[in-house]
């Protein structure tokens, strides 16, 4: 059992670490979903190494703290400057989404936040 055990945290040296993290790029992603339907309004997020986030919702600049890994996030406090738009509804909804993130997917299409309800599909920036 002891060499089993021993196998199988070999294993996960040799595999686990090449899956990439949020924030090892410090990447910016452009939100293109949310909940299912498309996300006309322009919004999205930077998630640094030091575990610092930056971004731009549709009205206002945001910024804030995360912290875990892809299944096990927290994100938040976001904080954003306080200015109005004809798009504040569509940042709410955006804000609301991403503070509530608890777990986050890399795939091939991108970044998928999801977590209260909620799912949020962003795109890398090129």
């Amino acid at each position: 059992m002891t060499r089993i055990a021993g196998l199988l945290a070999l294993l996960c040296l040799s595999g686990c670490g090449d899956a990439p993290e949020l924030g090892d790029d410090s990447r910016t992603w452009t939100v293109v979903g949310l909940n299912g339907a498309t996300f006309a309004a322009s919004a999205a997020v930077t998630f640094m190494e030091d575990g610092t986030m930056r971004g731009a919702a549709p009205c206002n600049r945001i910024s804030g703290a995360w912290s875990g890994r892809l299944d096990a996030l927290k994100i938040g406090p976001v904080v954003s400057t306080r200015m109005a738009c004809p798009e504040l509804p569509a940042e709410q909804a955006f804000l609301s989404a991403l503070s509530a993130a608890t777990r986050a997917e890399i795939t091939d299409d991108g970044l998928r936040l999801s977590g209260g309800g909620h799912v949020l599909e962003l795109s890398a920036e090129s």
